[in-house]
């Protein structure tokens, strides 16, 4: 090992002779992967494989550059097993000089008590590294210290960066830079926006002086196969996948960070520096052992003239074959669709497929189009949509969307009516226990067991006829000073039905487009939340066992149209009904204690907004209220389904 990582090769002169003698000119090819993981089931054999798969391909790789998170959590088990693969040479030959970078605390460091450095050791290499190869210039970058808002670097890694890229540009006029961080420069490839989580502006700086600067990263795991992948408008940045399994945006379309076969998915790119200075990026998949085309190409002269990859838009949109037919069948209380895959000139990302009532998009769901499989992608999809509404005549359609959101025109199924919904006819409907605000001529009130004093903000809301249900209702405007709030601060049984299990109602009419909360109590740490998202959809938040989570609806609201929502939570569970249909479901396994707000101050729960710090409130809804009850226990569908039922004449569908 320590005779062949951190080699440097510096042949600057040897090149030079060359050229003059007519000879061909030497220049760099080298290998870039991330993301190993090692600790983590299966990376002791996806690792090997896709080292091979890289490294014996020809030309020769000259050197292999692994961009941070060598392990799963930094464990002395974990990195003997690293470095027992790193230094064979059946899989990596001994001619390839290998340079090494750890991320931080979390994965490759199993505490911040035990310094950076003590790693590096392990791999007898420096934190940060500037070589030549071939005479090109090559700088590293490892998060051996800093704070979590810097991603684990510290001002020394910065400051190491400025002083090398200065050096580069002096030394090595016209040519790239090549650079490798763990985590991309926020705001550039894919999985660096700031939607998606996983960029740093720390080194921002430095690099936004040097359009020469190819900057090499990974840390989101996302596919290499969204051309997205690689960014330019300062600099260029790459994203280089993951040599063990993939991540996907968060949250886009309700399914969480890992896509179907996100384990079958294990990447790398290899790059080669061409004759006239362009550099070439082959984008391998080290699962399949094949390319991902085409290879993209960041053109000589270095100076940010020739960035094909700025300012993209991704046009045209995608389309189905002519041919194409969208078909389905319904199955109990869930619909069964299967569709042909649309093309696009670069790829489909995912699909929305939707169900229309009358014409109007009532219920959306995603699917991810598997890209990242390659030449595995399936040339068809099926998806099985649930938590339809009752008793309802839908209209199935599909739409193709491309990395840019690009849509397609719509792919359209024969209509289908969903099954009615009978409770067992010994269910009953319960009693709130804990909370059932009112609201008449006098304000709000709380007319549960409880009689909890309802608080208003500081300026009242309007209480009037919701002009759906026309029963009587809390009008927001949806500024920061109309809500009302019922404190628990005092309250056991509020508390206690945090940890033991509860369920919250709400009946609202929202009056526009926009991320809101008819009803919601998440704050300083604890809590949850009923959310409308700017899409139109309805969500669940918690926080529980530390972590934020949430259960994801495929409902899409209407403006001026009423929704009747039930959030129950036990411990390891959570499931929403909206207009009396289970919608969504969240199993938590070992995750089974709900926080309470850590401050006593934010102990509300606020009607028409969210509970925010300092006992205000955010998320104002611009709309109506018309229920809001809070229950000791997790109701059943059954329970569910009768208060919907109690309410479904107020201008509510039917089912």
């Amino acid at each position: 090992m320590k005779q062949r990582i951190g080699k440097i090769v510096c042949i600057c002169c040897l090149a030079l002779w060359m050229v003059a003698c007519g000879e061909k000119e030497d220049l760099p090819r080298f290998a870039v992967i991330s993301d190993l993981h090692f600790g983590r089931e299966g990376a002791s054999e996806k690792v090997p494989r896709a080292l091979k798969n890289l490294l014996n391909r020809q030309p020769a790789i000259d050197a292999l550059f692994i961009v941070g998170d060598l392990c799963n959590s930094g464990k002395q088990t974990e990195w003997d097993e690293c470095l027992a693969v790193l230094n064979d040479t059946t899989v990596i030959p001994g001619n390839v000089a290998v340079y090494c970078m750890i991320a931080g605390i979390g994965h490759d460091m199993e505490s911040r008590e035990i310094a950076g450095q003590y790693y590096m050791d392990l791999l007898k290499q420096p934190a940060h590294q500037y070589i030549d190869i071939k005479g090109y210039p090559f700088i590293t970058i490892s998060g051996v210290g800093g704070t979590s808002s810097s991603g684990d670097y510290d001002t020394g890694a910065q400051e190491y960066l400025a002083d090398k890229m200065a050096d580069a540009a002096r030394n090595y006029p016209g040519k790239p830079i090549f650079v490798f961080i763990h985590e991309p420069p926020s705001n550039t490839c894919y999985g660096a926006q700031a939607h998606e989580g996983w960029g740093t502006d720390f080194f921002l700086p430095v690099l936004n002086r040097y359009p020469q600067a190819i900057v090499f990263s990974g840390h989101s795991h996302f596919p290499l196969g969204d051309p997205r992948s690689i960014h330019q408008n300062v600099f260029t940045t790459v994203n280089d996948g993951s040599t063990t399994y993939s991540e996907v945006e968060p949250g886009l379309l309700g399914i969480g960070i890992h896509p179907e076969s996100f384990e079958r998915v294990t990447e790398g790119v290899i790059v080669n520096v061409l004759p006239g200075g362009d550099v070439e990026m082959e984008r391998r998949d080290t699962w399949r052992n094949e390319e991902i085309l085409p290879r993209w190409t960041v053109r000589a002269p270095h100076d940010g003239s020739r960035f094909a990859y700025k300012n993209r838009d991704g046009l045209p949109a995608p389309v189905f074959a002519a041919d194409a037919r969208l078909t389905g069948r319904p199955e109990h209380d869930t619909y069964l669709i299967t569709f042909p895959q649309a093309s696009d000139n670069e790829i489909v990302h995912h699909y929305r497929l939707e169900l229309l009532e009358n014409d109007r998009v009532v219920y959306s769901f995603g699917k991810f189009s598997q890209f990242y499989l390659n030449s595995e992608m399936p040339a068809e999809l099926t998806e099985r949509l649930t938590g339809l509404p009752y008793g309802k005549t839908l209209t199935p359609q599909v739409v193709a969307v491309d990395s840019y959101f690009n849509c397609s025109e719509p792919l359209t199924g024969e209509p289908f009516t969903t099954p009615s919904y009978t409770p067992d006819p010994k269910a009953r409907r319960p009693v709130a226990a804990l909370l059932d605000v009112v609201f008449d001529e006098n304000g709000a009130r709380d007319i549960s067991p409880r009689k909890k004093p309802v608080l208003s903000g500081p300026v009242a809301p309007e209480i009037r006829p919701d002009g759906v249900s026309l029963k009587t209702a809390a009008v927001f405007t949806g500024d920061t000073l109309s809500y009302y709030a019922v404190d628990y601060q005092a309250c056991p049984e509020t508390e206690a039905a945090f940890a033991q299990g509860y369920t919250v109602e709400t009946l609202y009419t929202p009056r526009q487009a926009g991320h809101f909360s008819p009803f919601g109590f998440l704050a300083a740490g604890g809590g949850a939340v009923i959310e409308q998202l700017p899409d139109g959809k309805i969500r669940y938040r918690m926080r529980i066992g530390g972590r934020t989570r949430t259960v994801n609806s495929p409902v899409i609201v209407q403006p001026g149209c009423c929704y009747h929502v039930v959030c129950t939570y036990e411990p390891g569970k959570a499931v929403m009904y909206v207009n009396g249909a289970k919608v969504g479901e969240w199993n938590g396994g070992t995750d089974k204690t709900t926080s309470l707000p850590l401050d006593g101050t934010n102990r509300r729960i606020t009607i028409g907004g969210n509970t925010a710090v300092h006992g205000v409130a955010d998320l104002l809804l611009p709309g109506e209220v018309i229920t809001a009850r809070m229950y000791d226990r997790p109701l059943t569908h059954d329970e569910a389904y009768l208060l919907y039922r109690d309410v479904r004449g107020l201008g509510l569908p039917d089912k």
